[in-house]
C-alpha cells in the first residue's frame, strides 16, 4: 500500500482518486458514505466508475476491478476512463481503506464549496451587470439550499406515505433492528445472564426464553467488563446446554472482556472496524457506568446526551443494533418489587437515548435458603410500538446440586403473577392478623394474672393497653375456649357488669391448654413450685 504525505492528500484530484480506489479495493466501504454521488466528482472518469460500482451493487453482483471493467465495456465506456489499467492505478493510489469515509467527506465538501463559489461568482457578475439585488440574493440562497439537501433531505407527505419503510424485528415483539436499546434493572437482577441468553438466541435462532422467536439468526458481539471471563464462561455453558447445543457450536456469538471509553474517538473507531470485520448485527455493552465518565454531569440531560451521541452515530453508520446494559434507580421501598417503569432508569439522558428497552425487577426478595431461584418482572417496549410485560421465573440451581448449576426458565403472563402476588399479600395479612390476635390474647391473660381477681373489660383494656375492639375480641376468644370465665357482678356504681377471670384450664396456671402461650412456668405461679 502506498502512503501519501499531507500535501499530497490535500490535492483535490488525488482525494477523488483515493475515494474511488478504496471502493474498488473494498466495495463494502460504500455503506460508510451513501450520500456520496457521481455529481460530487470533478473527474468524469471517476463519475463513470462510481456509477458502475453502484450499478453492480444494485444488481447484487460482485464488485472488483475485473467486474467494473466488464460492466463498463458492456456499456461502451471502458475506453472513456482510460481502460483497465486506470482501475489498477486507482487501487494502487489509495493510501488506506480505513480512511475512506474521510476521503468521501472531503470529496463532498469540495464539491459543495466549488458549487457555492460558482454561484457567488455568478452573483458577482449579476451585480456588476446591474441585476436586481433581491434576485441575486435569492439565487444565492437557493444555491446554498441545494448544497445542503444532500445532508438534510426532506420528504413530502406523498414520499413519506408511498415510501417502503418498515421495522424489522430481531426478537419478535421485543427487539427492533437498528434502534438503540437499554437493558436495565437493579443490581443482582440477572441482567448479564439474560443478555447472554439474548445473544445466544440471536446467534442461533433459538426462541428467547422459549417465547420470543428470532426471524433470522445474526451475528452478535458481547463486551463485558464486570462479571469476568470465568463467570461468563460458566453462565454461557449452562444457557447453551439447556437448549441442547454445544457451546463450541455457536459460531455467530463473539465475546470481548475489555470495555471502550465512549468519549474516546479511537475506541469508537476500533469498535466500528470490529463491527465491519466480524459483520456484527448486534453489539451488547455491559455495563454503561464503566464506559462513561459522567461525574457531576450524570444529572445533566445535555451532558449525558453528548456522551451517548457516539453510540447513536456508531449504530447509524454501521447498521448495528447497539444494546447498553444499565441500572435502575435504588428503590424507595415503595416500588421495590413492583413492575419496572422506564422512568426508573438511572441518570439523565438514558431514557431519552433508548428507542427501545428491556426492564427487569425482582417480584420478591431473594431467598438464600432456596438458592438459584429468581422471580422477576420482564417489561419490553419501544418507540416502534411494541409493549409487553411478563413474569419470569429462573432456576439456576445450586453449586451443591448433583451435576452442578442449571438454566431453567418459565415465562408467564403478568396477570397470573399479579394474582399470585395479591394472594400472597392477603395471606401475609391474615398471618399478621392471626399473630396480632394471639399476641392480644397473651397480653390479656398476663393482665388478668397480674390483677389476680375478676375485672371488667374496660379495666383489662386500660391496663394493657389495647384498643377496645381488639381487647374485646381477645376476651371473646378466651371465653369461647374456656380459658377465661365471664360472670355478672355488681359494679361500684350499683349496676351489673361483666367481670372476667382466669379459668381453671388456662395455660397461665397449669400449662394444660396449648392454644395459648403460658405466661409463667407450669410448676407454679411464682416459678418456684409454690402452689397457686
Amino acid at each position: 500500500m502506498v502512503y501519501k504525505t499531507h500535501e499530497e492528500l490535500a490535492h483535490p484530484s488525488e482525494i477523488e482518486n483515493y475515494a474511488i480506489g478504496c471502493l474498488i479495493t473494498d466495495p463494502s466501504c460504500r455503506e460508510e458514505a451513501l450520500d456520496l454521488t457521481a455529481d460530487h466528482f470533478y473527474s468524469d472518469r471517476n463519475r463513470i466508475i462510481l456509477v458502475a460500482i453502484d450499478r453492480l451493487q444494485g444488481d447484487g453482483l460482485p464488485v472488483d476491478a475485473g467486474t467494473i471493467a466488464e460492466n463498463l465495456a458492456n456499456q461502451g465506456k471502458l475506453s472513456d476512463i482510460g481502460g483497465f489499467s486506470y482501475l489498477l492505478e486507482l487501487m494502487d493510489s489509495a493510501p488506506q481503506i480505513a480512511h475512506f469515509s474521510y476521503y468521501a467527506k472531503q470529496v463532498i465538501d469540495r464539491s459543495h464549496r466549488s458549487l457555492l463559489k460558482k454561484k457567488l461568482l455568478q452573483a458577482a457578475e449579476s451585480l456588476s451587470s446591474g441585476e436586481d439585488i433581491e434576485k441575486v440574493l435569492e439565487g444565492i440562497d437557493l444555491s446554498y439550499e441545494s448544497i445542503s439537501n444532500d445532508k438534510f433531505k426532506f420528504l413530502n407527505s406523498s414520499e413519506l406515505i408511498d415510501g417502503e419503510f418498515s421495522n424489522e424485528y430481531l426478537l419478535n415483539g421485543v427487539l427492533v433492528k437498528g434502534q438503540p436499546c437499554i437493558i436495565a434493572g437493579p443490581k443482582k437482577c440477572l441482567k448479564t445472564n439474560l443478555l447472554i441468553a439474548i445473544g445466544f438466541s440471536l446467534a442461533t435462532g433459538n426462541p428467547f426464553l422459549g417465547k420470543f422467536n428470532v426471524p433470522n439468526a445474526c451475528s452478535v458481539g458481547i463486551m463485558s467488563g464486570e462479571s469476568g471471563q470465568a463467570t461468563i464462561q460458566e453462565t454461557f455453558s449452562r444457557i447453551v446446554k439447556s437448549a441442547e447445543w454445544s457451546p463450541q457450536g455457536v459460531d455467530g456469538l463473539h465475546f470481548c472482556f475489555e470495555l471502550p471509553a465512549l468519549e474516546n474517538q479511537l475506541d469508537i473507531a476500533q469498535i466500528k472496524r470490529v463491527i465491519k470485520n466480524k459483520k456484527l448485527d448486534v453489539l451488547i455493552i455491559d455495563p454503561a457506568y464503566l464506559c462513561l465518565s459522567l461525574g457531576e454531569g450524570a444529572s445533566n440531560l445535555f451532558s449525558v446526551g453528548e456522551k451517548l451521541k457516539p453510540l447513536s452515530k456508531l449504530g447509524q453508520e454501521t447498521g448495528c443494533t447497539i444494546i447498553l446494559i444499565h441500572h435502575t434507580r435504588k428503590s424507595n421501598g415503595l416500588n421495590e418489587f413492583s413492575e419496572p417503569q422506564l422512568e426508573e432508569i438511572a441518570f439523565a439522558g438514558f431514557q431519552e437515548w433508548a428507542r427501545q428497552w428491556i426492564l427487569l425487577n425482582r417480584r420478591e426478595v431473594y431467598q438464600p435458603d432456596n438458592p438459584g431461584v429468581h422471580k422477576l418482572w420482564l417489561v419490553a417496549g419501544g418507540s416502534a410500538g411494541h409493549s409487553q410485560s411478563w413474569a419470569l421465573n429462573i432456576n439456576e440451581g445450586s453449586i451443591d446440586d448433583e451435576g452442578g448449576r442449571i438454566w431453567e426458565t418459565k415465562l408467564f403472563p403478568t396477570q397470573e403473577a399479579r394474582a399470585e402476588k395479591r394472594s400472597q399479600k392477603e395471606q401475609r395479612k391474615q398471618e399478621q392478623k392471626k399473630a396480632q390476635a394471639q399476641d392480644d390474647i397473651r397480653r390479656v391473660v398476663e393482665e388478668l394474672e397480674s390483677l389476680a381477681k375478676p375485672a371488667t373489660a374496660t379495666k383489662i383494656r386500660d391496663g394493657i393497653p389495647l384498643p377496645t375492639g381488639r381487647a374485646g375480641a381477645a376476651l371473646a376468644s378466651l371465653v369461647k375456649f374456656g380459658q377465661v370465665i365471664c360472670t355478672e357482678q355488681m359494679a361500684g356504681n350499683g349496676k351489673l357488669a361483666n367481670y372476667y377471670a382466669i379459668g381453671p384450664g388456662t395455660a397461665g396456671r397449669n400449662g394444660i391448654e396449648e392454644r395459648f402461650l403460658a405466661s409463667r412456668p407450669p410448676e407454679g405461679r411464682n416459678g418456684k413450685g409454690t402452689p397457686l
